[in-house]
């Protein structure tokens, strides 16, 4: 089999990779042990449209009503041009845009005034750092507890955190470290969104200590994944079946028989909006 370089045209240049960002001017980043080079500037323009939805995707924020079309929208419209604009929008600036009438501009207002709420777990994610899903995200906002003590970490400081390796912790630092982001994050706090872990951000609060937990029906705050894990990080033991030893079940919309069961052995049964009182989280 030809080498490739064998395969070359005599006289062909070297490519020269660019080094700065044609849309924002941003210098590239080279994730170590990877060929690709990255804009990791979360308000440049070429990206920034995808960037707001991953941001408000349910995963993330989950910023009820905001899709894709909309986003495209407010960015044609130069209404959001990051991802901290969309805590200045108003209910006057959304109801002059197409198919957006007095109540959907007030309810896509709720929905991301309710967004910042969603803990440091979600935001981490939210912001869309090379290699941090969902799991990594959770790893470092439970290891760090706030934002401010991750952007304060050294790279190896976060490399030594159980379960990150060398390449995420060269992403995650190089990515909180860059002046763009930096300031973008300080916008979002002077927003007032949550930069610090539900649950975790004292290691002593641990509400649910021994207790277990059963969680039946759709929950307007969770995923089933993530009240479990929030859960779990509080202390619960989260069962996927009704018992005698069962603490309490909570009942979200349509519940299945884990409700008549819990009826029918006299088990509390709590709503979701008393669990987040429980949990200390605002709703």
């Amino acid at each position: 089999m030809a080498v490739l370089k064998e395969l070359r045209p005599k006289g062909a240049k070297p490519f020269v990779y660019p080094t700065h960002c044609p849309g924002c001017g941003s210098e590239l980043v080279q994730p170590p042990g990877e060929v690709v080079i990255r804009c990791v500037n979360l308000a440049c323009p070429i990206q920034r449209d995808r960037t707001i939805m991953h941001y408000a995707s349910r995963g993330a924020m989950d910023i009820e009503g905001l899709g894709e079309k909309l986003v495209l929208v407010l960015s044609s419209e130069g209404l959001v041009r990051d991802v901290s604009d969309l805590y200045k929008l108003t209910v006057k600036d959304l109801v002059p845009l197409e198919r957006m009438g007095q109540k959907s501009a007030e309810n896509l207002v709720q929905g991301i005034e309710a967004s910042k709420d969603r803990g440091l777990t979600r935001l981490i994610y939210g912001l869309g750092m090379p290699h941090v899903g969902g799991t990594v995200a959770r790893v470092l906002a439970r290891h760090f507890r706030t934002l401010e003590a991750l952007q304060a970490a050294t790279q190896d400081e976060i490399e030594h955190v159980e379960g990150i390796g060398p390449v995420i912790a060269g992403a995650v630092f190089q990515f909180l470290n860059r002046k763009e982001n930096r300031a973008l994050l300080e916008r979002l706090k002077k927003a007032g969104v949550r930069t610090d872990e539900p649950g975790v951000a004292d290691r002593e609060h641990r509400p649910f200590e021994g207790q277990t937990i059963v969680v039946t029906g759709g929950l307007n705050h969770f995923t089933r994944e993530q009240i479990e894990e929030e859960l779990a990080a509080l202390g619960a033991k989260v069962a996927g079946s009704v018992s005698k030893k069962t603490t309490f079940v909570v009942v979200g919309e349509s519940p299945g028989t884990k409700k008549d069961k819990a009826e029918a052995l006299g088990i509390p049964i709590i709503s979701e909006a008393e669990l987040l009182e429980r949990m200390g989280r605002r709703t």
